[in-house]
């Protein structure tokens, strides 16, 4: 049930992907992560996180169909994600369109079980070809923003690099999330590459990497990036308040257990 490859003509625009995803590299204020869950407690969020096993989802059933729904090619895939802990599921609804134009419009529906914990993020994560690295987005800027995190960030049309966006928080972390995106591509030197055109204004980040590398490094010097880029699109992702040292993320940056869209179109740039 995901893409191993996507092209348009020759070019290749995704390695993999869109995949479901809940998980982010815990920062200091979700909870100290060198700490064994049980010396810690349940108070923080981490915790619950780790219980709930969200850094260790499991695939447990998927459906594919195939439509031909007036001349366009329709792609459908329900997944359940089992979350280890708890035993309680994550249902993906996802549906890809083929347009005549070779864009792929993609609508992706999550049903998270009411007894789970409020959860990291709620999206999907690509994996991008090496030499795609110059990224532009239109959203909030030009630095890492967050949903209780962006009065100081200002929406514009910007252009980086995924390796710039790289922030080396001495205890490796969650970094680079961008707020109230409209769209965001990668694309070479000559300016071809991928665009993610949301339909409602969504988060989005670009690394070399993953949650899982990020999470494990106890330094800076434990990373090595990797070549290829690992692509963040969510509906959201939790606030960051001040745990470390002050009060928890308020309630209205949080993601409660529900239902929850994520719309986007994914084409070639010029």
């Amino acid at each position: 049930g995901v893409f191993e490859n996507l092209k348009m003509g020759n070019r290749r625009l995704v390695q993999r992907g869109p995949q479901f995803n809940v998980w982010r590299a815990a920062t200091d204020n979700d909870g100290l992560k060198l700490f064994p869950v049980v010396e810690w407690g349940s108070d923080r969020i981490l915790d619950q996180w780790r219980k709930a096993g969200y850094d260790r989802l499991e695939l447990v059933e998927t459906k594919t169909d195939v439509q031909d729904v007036e001349g366009k090619v329709v792609v459908l895939i329900n997944q359940r994600w089992r979350c280890p802990g708890m035993d309680r599921i994550i249902v993906h609804d996802h549906r890809y369109t083929l347009s005549s134009t070779g864009g792929l419009k993609v609508r992706n529906h999550f049903t998270v079980d009411a007894d789970l914990p409020e959860l990291p993020r709620i999206g999907v994560s690509l994996v991008l070809p090496s030499d795609l690295e110059n990224l532009e987005w239109f959203g909030r800027g030009p630095w890492e923003n967050y949903s209780d995190r962006k009065r100081g960030a200002v929406f514009a049309h910007y252009r980086s690099t995924v390796a710039d966006e790289y922030v080396p928080y001495i205890l490796p972390q969650e970094h680079g999330n961008k707020t109230d995106v409209r769209w965001m591509e990668m694309h070479d030197d000559g300016g071809q590459g991928v665009r993610f055109s949301a339909t409602l204004p969504m988060e989005a980040s670009a690394s070399h990497f993953t949650a899982s590398d990020l999470y494990a490094a106890k330094h800076t010097t434990d990373l090595k990036p990797r070549s290829e880029i690992h692509v963040n699109l969510d509906h959201a992702q939790r606030g960051l308040g001040t745990g470390s040292c002050g009060p928890d993320t308020l309630p209205q940056y949080r993601i409660l257990p529900g239902a929850y869209d994520l719309n986007f179109k994914i084409s070639g740039t010029e």
